[in-house]
């Protein structure tokens, strides 16, 4: 049985204009959110606590069991159940029950809002 090569040539074809449509879109997104000087990450611990985090610098929110770390430049913020640390000093108490937490790191100034009420404005320097 003979089987048509140029089918296989279209599918392959397809599969390589998608994957470059995707990669282009990629550096679009990326070269957007470096134009805006926006970074953004979130994450969610099993207990369902929310972490959306934004700034004008990389950052990268990692979750592990409850507690969440939020990184940025050189500086590293915790949130555990019932206190945040920025550099691993405590910066304030919260409660056990918060749900939602929103932190914005622009201007060399960290702002945690938890539950929409604010708990923590800070500001930061170069190095910790």
């Amino acid at each position: 049985m003979i089987v048509p090569i140029t089918g296989n040539l279209i599918l392959l074809l397809c599969g390589v204009l998608c994957l470059a449509g995707t990669l282009s879109r990629t550096d679009a997104a990326e070269d957007q959110a470096k134009a805006n000087g926006l970074y953004t990450a979130a994450g969610r611990t099993r207990a369902g606590r929310d972490i959306k985090a934004s700034g004008d610098m990389p950052l990268g929110v990692r979750v592990q069991d409850d507690a969440v770390t939020v990184v940025f430049g050189d500086h590293k913020m915790a949130v555990e159940k019932k206190r945040i640390l920025l550099d691993g000093k405590e910066r304030a108490k919260i409660s056990a029950s918060v749900r939602t937490f929103d932190i914005v790191c622009t201007n060399s100034t960290l702002s945690v809002m938890a539950d929409k009420k604010s708990v923590l404005t800070a500001k930061i320097n170069e190095k910790p």
